[in-house]
Order: C-alpha cells, then structure tokens, then sequence
C-alpha cells in the first residue's frame, strides 16, 4: 500500500488576547484514497486533477466568514496540478474556522472515485482511534431528499479527543449513502467483492458508476473533552457548508464551458 500522504496544517485553540501559540498536526484524511484508487473498476477517473479534468476551482468566499458560532480565520486552495505525487487522483480545498478554543478544519475533496469514501478509515491510519460511528441524515440536499452524514469520534493514547463529520455527494448533486460498518470493520480483510456487497445489500447508493464523488469533510481536534454542544456545532458547520460546496459545483458542472467538455 502506497504511503499515506498527510497535509500538515497549524490548527489554532485557545483564542485570547495573546497571539496564536498551540500547533497542531491535522491529518486531511486524504491518506486512504491511494489505496481506494488500487482496487479495480472502482476509479471514476485518473486524469490528473485541476481545471483540466473540470474540477471546480473556489476561493475562501466559496463559504460565508461565520457559519453559526464559527468564523473563518484562514484559507488554503487546492494545490498547482503539476505539484501533486503521480498517482493522486483527488484535489482538496481547506478552510480554516474558529469557535471559542475550538479549531475545524472544513474541506471539499474532489475525488477520483466513483463511490462512498470511508474516511474514518484514513484517520485510523494516522493514528487516530475510532471509538464511535454514526450515520444520520439531514433533508438539504437536492429536491429535499435525505442527505446521510456520518459523525466519527476518535481518540489518541495521549488523551486527545476529536470529532469528524463528513458526507459525500455525485457529479449531479445526488446524495451518497454511507458505509453501513462497524467500529471494529477490519479493513485488512476488505476486498473489492465486500466493499461492493456492503453497499448493495446495505445501501443502494454507495457507488454510482460513471460517476465522480466530492467529499465534504469537518475535522475538529478538540480542546477537551467532547460535549454535546460542541458536536452539535461542528455538525452544523458541516451541514450548512456542504450545501454552499454542492451549489458552486452544480452551478460550476452545468456551466456551458464545462457540460459541454470544452473545460
């Protein structure tokens, strides 16, 4: 398996009147996607990522400054094509939000894949410890239909809690359903067969053929210990900027430069 690739990014908690001073390692979650892509028949695309490929290109005014009780502090764009390792297929957006001590890490990943992501999966691989999965689901996706979101708890053997929400949407804005699998899911044991059977027996919309998926994500290493109140807002930061990351993709994918393939 290809070593995972880590984008390192300073996380900021403990906001005061002194300057920023707590540095944290935040794993994107990108690392599993390599070994997604190895698995036959299940690459949507291995074009090399950016506007040649028809990925949508955003600015940090891609989402408002306050969503809810968070404000934007900072904004990375997705890197120049040409920089990325051979063999990655995803393009990945980063924007930094604020609440109190808390620090979220929020991204659309475009992805070279045709079905449901498992990045709880990614995580674990960066040393982070799964304690709990949920799937619920929210009525903002397209038409109203149920989009499913998946909240991860996690752990470190130092003590370090944190929460990740993250969902997946089709090239035509259509929701993806979630991997229905437990904590305990031993992934050295998948194979495209089981991955496959998993989401038609369990789900009917885990893969779309023909198809590409983009990944909402927040990411949150928290400055203590988990509360409700603070899963609630991390869950609505999620849900209310995947809905922005959906709009400017339907909006960028039926624009005439790019239904057309001239882009």
């Amino acid at each position: 398996m290809p070593d995972p690739q880590i984008a390192n990014v300073e996380s900021i908690q403990g906001q005061s009147q002194k300057p920023f001073r707590t540095s944290i390692i935040l794993a994107t979650c990108i690392a599993g996607i390599i070994a997604c892509q190895m698995f036959a028949g299940r690459t949507a695309t291995n074009q090399q990522p950016g506007e040649k490929r028809g990925d949508l290109v955003l600015q940090k005014n891609a989402l408002p400054d306050t969503i809810g009780s968070w404000n934007c502090i900072g904004f990375e764009p997705a890197p120049e094509p040409n920089s990325l390792p051979t063999g990655q297929y995803w393009w990945v957006h980063i924007w930094h939000f604020v609440q109190g001590k808390e620090a979220a890490l929020v991204t659309l990943d475009q992805l070279g894949l045709n079905h449901w992501h498992e990045l709880t999966h990614c995580y674990q691989g960066n040393g982070w410890i799964l304690t709990e999965r949920t799937i619920d689901s929210e009525r903002n996706g397209p038409e109203s239909i149920p989009w499913e979101y998946v909240t991860a708890h996690f752990k470190k053997a130092s003590g370090q809690e944190a929460v990740l929400v993250f969902s997946t949407f089709y090239e035509d804005g259509t929701p993806a359903d979630a991997l229905r699998i437990g904590i305990d899911h031993d992934w050295n044991k998948s194979t495209d067969f089981t991955d496959r059977l998993l989401g038609r027996v369990n789900h009917s919309n885990h893969e779309k053929p023909h198809s590409r998926a983009l990944q909402c994500q927040v990411f949150v290493p928290l400055s203590g210990n988990q509360s409700p109140e603070i899963i609630r807002a991390v869950t609505e930061l999620h849900l209310i900027s995947r809905v922005y990351f959906r709009d400017a993709w339907l909006e960028h994918a039926n624009s005439p430069a790019v239904a057309d393939g001239s882009q």
